[in-house]
């Protein structure tokens, strides 16, 4: 979404820096994922990626209510931090449901329902934005990462209720 629509999203808002907020996406990404990619061994994927999906949604709800190219570059920053460690963090309980011989093939699959979804992003967010409007396609991200919050924190119950009958 930002790397695809914020170009857009400042052209529309008449602002400037689109570039550096793209850079602001780019920092937190990967400033997190060096600082904190030892999360996920010590606490689990399910709420490492929990935590991910709450900085991430906070983002983009920042991004679609920015004032100023500022703001939005602070909603990119939060965005990218977020998103940062959601692939690998449900890519260990991905692979933690198989037996050892199937991880390669369930890394794989994982990947490339990655993929897919990737490629059917763009063009639903281009048909949401030409039919509603930029701001919107921020939104209804935010709302996929509040629905990926509540499948995955079903998970973590599910996984806390496991732990207390064993």
């Amino acid at each position: 979404m930002i790397a695809t629509f914020i170009t857009l999203y400042f052209s529309a808002h008449d602002w400037q820096g689109a570039a550096f907020t793209l850079s602001l996406f780019s920092v937190g990404f990967i400033c997190i994922r060096l600082v904190l990619g030892n999360t996920i061994t010590r606490y689990g994927g399910v709420p490492v990626s929990l935590a991910c999906f709450v900085i991430e949604c906070i983002g983009l709800l920042i991004i679609w209510q920015a004032s100023s190219a500022w703001v939005a570059g602070i909603g990119a920053f939060l965005t990218g931090s977020g998103f940062s460690l959601v692939f690998p963090a449900l890519g260990v309980e991905a692979v933690k449901q198989v037996e050892e011989q199937n991880q390669g093939t369930a890394l794989g699959t994982y990947s490339a329902f990655l993929d897919l979804a990737l490629g059917l992003t763009g063009p639903v967010a281009g048909w949401v934005a030409g039919y509603y409007s930029l701001g919107t396609i921020y939104l209804l991200a935010a709302a996929v990462v509040v629905m990926a919050f509540i499948l995955i924190f079903r998970v973590y119950l599910q996984q806390r209720a496991a732990l207390r009958r064993a």
